[in-house]
């Protein structure tokens, strides 16, 4: 059995550090175990309460509650000292923000966790769909679900669910914090988003391999009676254009590269930090079967053109192929023929 983690107190303190007219001895006390948010277990920090606080504000983006405040010695005397001096800022009901008050990446997260107890919660909704980057929008406030037995109320900025069938299963980690999996997150959007919204984040998820259509499938059964559950069941007919996977796609493009007797390309090939689907390499010629008529989207479609330039820039022409295309695929395997011949 392991012990608590010891925390490096960093070479340059927040803004919090050294705020004068507290009126209390800060002198340096023992190492004291404390749980930090996005750490599994406890982590020793030492030094004193200000060099302590210096810790938390780099370990959790800026963010601490009174508990922890406390934990670490500071009095509820010197707490108020440094809310009347700006170094602490009120955000919920005993969590603060430490120093500036521009907002910080997963500072809202992070807050929202502090202020319903991180051990007892996982983010949720459009805050994990947001996580797992299969949404471009941020939520207006933090969504998040209560495991067995928590308590925590909804209030300005943060959203509230209850869940009684969420299971370990369903949960996960992301950007080291407490998260529902990728398939749980569909699931629960489909309860508080549009189905067009629900569309374009399975798309998403699909395309990025972080589901399966077996492993959504089995969220679904983990959570029996929720309403919205059966659009899911029609992204997830084979039939569905935008809904096949990646694998189906390119399987269904090699058999009619093959039909046209077409010589076999590699396949999955690693060029740079990216992996193409298909490559002719004396030919200079890259398939990328899309399949998803969601690469329409801002982020899919950036993502797909920064690809894209790192393999022109490398003198690769890419050929991006839908599955609509394959369901009338002369036209298709005509280019790809005209492209290999040549060379």
């Amino acid at each position: 059995m392991t012990g608590p983690r010891t925390a490096q107190t960093p070479h340059t303190p927040s803004a919090a550090v050294g705020v004068a007219g507290a009126g209390h001895s800060e002198s340096p006390a023992a190492a004291t175990p404390l749980r930090i948010v996005g750490v599994c277990g406890l982590v020793v920090v030492s030094g004193t309460p200000d060099q302590r606080l210096a810790t938390l504000a780099d370990a959790q983006w800026g963010r601490v509650s009174r508990e922890q405040l406390l934990a670490i010695g500071f009095t509820p005397g010197m707490i108020k000292a440094r809310l009347r001096s700006g170094a602490l800022r009120l955000l919920h009901r005993g969590v603060y923000g430490i120093g500036h008050r521009v907002r910080t990446e997963l500072g809202a997260e992070v807050a929202a966790l502090l202020a319903c107890g991180s051990a007892r919660t996982a983010l949720s909704h459009h805050t994990a769909a947001l996580l797992w980057e299969i949404i471009d929008r941020p939520p207006n406030d933090v969504h998040m679900t209560l495991l067995g037995g928590a308590r925590c109320e909804s209030r300005i900025g943060i959203v509230v669910h209850r869940s009684r069938s969420l299971t370990k299963a369903d949960l996960g980690r992301r950007r080291e914090l407490p998260v529902t999996t990728a398939a749980r997150t569909l699931v629960d959007m489909t309860e508080t988003c549009t189905a067009r919204e629900v569309e374009r984040a399975f798309d998403e998820a699909l395309a990025r391999r972080l589901v399966r259509p077996a492993s959504l499938r089995e969220a679904i059964a983990r959570a029996p009676g929720r309403r919205g559950t059966a659009l899911l069941e029609a992204l997830l007919e084979p039939a569905r254009a935008r809904g096949v996977t990646r694998g189906h796609a390119e399987e269904r493009m090699l058999e009619l590269l093959r039909a046209a007797g077409i010589p076999d390309p590699q396949r999955n090939v690693a060029i740079g930090p990216y992996v193409v689907d298909f490559l002719w390499r004396e030919a200079r010629l890259v398939i990328e079967v899309d399949s998803y008529t969601w690469h329409s989207s801002s982020r899919a479609f950036k993502r797909d053109r920064r690809k894209d330039a790192f393999l022109a820039d490398r003198g690769l022409t890419v050929v991006r192929v839908t599955w609509e295309m394959m369901d009338q695929p002369l036209p298709l395997i005509a280019r790809i023929a005209r492209a290999i011949a040549p060379r």
